[in-house]
């Protein structure tokens, strides 16, 4: 029994002189220091939202958010203005209508100031010249040509 009293002893002073040499070995680096906690590395008006949101409170909310900033859908582009041309301009007194050829097929469409062509509104009649409009955009026309001034 001494024997094996004797075997522990020497078993513990073993150990402990091992446990010993390791932490002199090791280098201390005052600049690194792990913390067992890293929160208390922290300070208390850091972790502010824990104090004013308690985790397990009935009364726990979200965070408050920012009002959410929809991107704004992508816009088709404005159709270009009817491929026509510009025909004839009659003019009667208080009223003037046009009579224009429309698309490659040249079918023949009249209209006075307030008619559509292709989804375009006329909005002027005078001399030689017809102006469509649609949504603040204007095009041109003029009798005998196919120019079209945006």
């Amino acid at each position: 029994m001494t024997h094996l009293r004797l075997a522990l002893a020497l078993l513990l002073l073993w150990t402990t002189a091992a446990l010993g040499a390791n932490a002199l070995a090791q280098p201390q680096d005052s600049t690194r220091v792990t913390l067992s906690n890293p929160l208390a590395a922290q300070t208390m008006e850091r972790l502010s939202a824990i104090v004013d949101r308690p985790l397990f409170s009935p009364s726990r909310r979200g965070a408050p958010t920012s009002p959410m900033v929809r991107n704004p859908e992508p816009q088709t582009p404005p159709p270009p203005p009817p491929s026509l041309v510009l025909s004839g301009v009659v003019m009667d007194g208080q009223s003037a209508h046009v009579v224009v050829l429309i698309g490659p097929e040249r079918r023949v469409v009249r209209a006075q100031i307030g008619d559509e062509i292709d989804g375009w509104r006329v909005s002027q009649i005078e001399g030689r010249r017809l102006v469509l409009s649609l949504n603040g955009r204007s095009a041109t026309f003029t009798l005998f040509s196919r120019d079209v001034d945006q």
